[in-house]
């Protein structure tokens, strides 16, 4: 299961906040951006009861974070073939 969680944090927090949820074992991507939130990160669990943990205890309890949206992934279709992973 895949799960992406929007962030938005206090001003000056973003690399704190980035550096504690890189060391959560359950994320495999997180990154800075511009736009209407501060950071995305992906989420991957075997169970849906895993990702809750991670997105709800964890993730969410990290000191400068004022909001979160969490999106889980109910389908995934990715041609490879367009793209270089694999090759």
């Amino acid at each position: 299961m895949k799960a992406y969680m929007m962030l938005k944090v206090y001003p000056a927090k973003e690399d704190y906040v980035i550096k504690e949820i890189q060391e959560i074992p359950s994320v495999e991507e997180v990154h800075k951006v511009f736009g209407e939130y501060d950071i995305i990160v992906e989420v991957i669990g075997h169970t849906f009861e895993q990702i809750v943990e991670v997105t709800s205890n964890k993730i969410r309890s990290i000191e400068g974070i004022k909001e979160t949206s969490t999106h889980l992934v109910v389908d995934s279709e990715i041609d490879y073939s367009a793209t270089t992973i694999g090759h």
